[in-house]
């Protein structure tokens, strides 16, 4: 299926009850999300060449990535890398083509491996607490619910990484 910019969804919502309408609504958004060619590539302002340290090391780093890669996050991990090379930031369209995950496919919790792979690092006296976030979730503009647009990967850890 091909969809156009300015594509018109419609379809007879009587016999649909509200949370059907919902699921259709957010089923379509996302395979537009997914789908839409004209998605801009990010941009890298290497911003990322002046981050402050918050603790990440290129020793806890490497400890993040081989506690993803043993807790089979291997979408996480891609994702993670191809922010790297992007400067900081994976588009929601490249997690979907990374991980080959289908348009009707959600992200929630998607960071949770990342999260709790970073909390052992923490716990393991690897990594400081208040260490900055390896992979955080951006949403677009709006209130309520919104699908992510991407993910963000701590500057430090891009800088870390780049620099190697």
């Amino acid at each position: 299926m091909s969809v156009t910019p300015g594509t018109t969804l419609t379809f007879d919502a009587d016999r649909l009850n509200p949370e059907q309408v919902t699921d259709l609504v957010t089923r379509y958004r996302a395979y537009i999300a997914v789908n839409d060619s004209e998605t801009p590539a990010p941009v890298d302002d290497e911003s990322w060449r002046t981050a402050e340290s918050t603790g990440w090391t290129l020793d806890a780093v490497e400890k993040l990535r081989a506690r993803l890669t043993a807790h089979g996050a291997t979408a996480q991990l891609a994702a993670l890398e191809r922010a790297v090379a992007n400067g900081g930031f994976v588009s929601r369209a490249e997690v979907y083509s990374l991980a080959g995950y289908a348009p009707s496919r959600q992200l929630k919790n998607w960071t949770s491996p990342v999260t709790g792979a970073q909390a052992a690092l923490v716990a393991a006296g690897d990594l400081p607490e208040d260490a900055a976030a390896a992979l955080e979730t951006e949403y677009g503009p709006g209130r309520g619910f919104r699908p992510a647009i991407g993910f963000n990967v701590a500057p430090e850890i891009v800088k870390l990484l780049r620099e190697a």
